[in-house]
C-alpha cells in the first residue's frame, strides 16, 4: 500500500470541524461577556481583592520555605561533612565513647519523666 492512495479529505473536515467548535466557542463566550458588563456586588469584588491578596501571600511563604529548605540542606550537608571529618579523624575513639553518651541521654530522659511523675503527685 502506497501512501499516495491515502485520502487526506477526511484529515481536511476533522480540521474545519475544529474551527467550526472555535467560533461556536467565541460565540457562547462573547454572549456571556455581553450579560457580565454589569458591575460586580461589592462584597463579591472584596472578596476577590482578598482571595488574591491570600494568593500572593500564600506564593511569597512558599518561596521563603523554599529557600530556607534550601539553606537548611546546605547546612546539614555541610554539618554531615565535618562529622563524618572528624569521626575520621578520630577514628574508633567515637565508637568507643557512643555507649556513654547514649547512656547519658537515657539518664537524662529519666530524670525528665522522674521529675514530671513528682508534678503529677
Amino acid at each position: 500500500m502506497s501512501f499516495s492512495s491515502v485520502s487526506s479529505k477526511p484529515f481536511e473536515n476533522v480540521d474545519n470541524d475544529d474551527h467550526n467548535d472555535d467560533n461556536q466557542y467565541n460565540e457562547i463566550v462573547d454572549k456571556s461577556d455581553e450579560s457580565n458588563d454589569e458591575p460586580l456586588d461589592p462584597r463579591i469584588q472584596i472578596e476577590l481583592e482578598r482571595a488574591n491578596a491570600a494568593t500572593s501571600e500564600i506564593n511569597n511563604l512558599e518561596t521563603q520555605l523554599d529557600e530556607a529548605q534550601q539553606i537548611f540542606q546546605t547546612g546539614f550537608s555541610n554539618c554531615k561533612q565535618c562529622l563524618a571529618i572528624l569521626a575520621k579523624k578520630l577514628g574508633s575513639c567515637v565508637d568507643r565513647a557512643r555507649p556513654f553518651f547514649e547512656a547519658c541521654k537515657q539518664a537524662e530522659e529519666v530524670n525528665q519523666l522522674k521529675y514530671s511523675y513528682i508534678k503529677l503527685d
